[in-house]
């Protein structure tokens, strides 16, 4: 079966028609840039200098989002079929409470404080990730849905100007306040 041509056009065609999917995708484009350059970039800086650790240290922070991003895998999973309203609220209070586990992180100077935060953080981030693409998918008729979602995919290539972001804030203000200034956008985003 030939391809149908104009199938990006149509299906950014469709998304910016439509508030709410206009609305959830931005909202898919907040981890890459606002908070996974926290985990990927910043957390060897974290590592070595907040807490004066080793690679012993950085196994320790990802171990902790691992751990807290599996738990709230689960909890997603268990939601089932809520109304689509309430996966909205959900989404936005993991991502309030997303930002706040960051900045606590951020805050922390003992390392078992930093691990419980980052745990939360995994947890929120999993929920957050899990509900913004249901109902995203939720929010685009079946015959769009490959169209829309290739568009959203698109999103993964957001990550690398995050970590520069936070690469250049880290040298220049340091991982600490760089984190805090990222978080605190997410969670602008969340309330507004």
């Amino acid at each position: 079966q030939p391809r149908e041509k104009g199938g990006f056009r149509k299906g950014w065609a469709y998304i910016v028609s439509h508030p709410n999917t206009l609305a959830f995708l931005f909202l898919s484009w907040v981890l890459p840039i606002f908070i996974i350059p926290n985990f990927n970039a910043l957390l060897p800086v974290y590592a070595k200098d907040v807490y004066a650790g080793g690679p012993d240290t950085l196994g320790m922070l990802l171990s902790a989002i691992g751990i807290g991003g599996i738990l709230g895998g689960f909890v997603a999973t268990s939601l089932g079929n809520q109304k689509f309203e309430r996966r909205g609220v959900l989404q936005l209070d993991a991502l309030l409470l997303l930002g706040l586990s960051l900045i606590g992180f951020a805050l922390s100077s003992h390392l078992w404080v930093g691990l419980v935060c980052l745990a939360m953080a995994g947890f929120f981030e999993m929920i957050y990730i899990t509900t913004n693409m249901t109902a995203l998918q939720l929010s685009v008729p079946d015959e769009l849905r490959g169209r829309v979602m290739g568009i959203v995919s698109l999103r993964s290539g957001l990550t690398p100007v995050g970590a520069f972001i936070a690469g250049i804030g880290a040298d220049l203000i340091g991982p600490q306040m760089v984190t805090v200034i990222l978080s605190g956008a997410a969670l602008v985003i969340a309330v507004v």
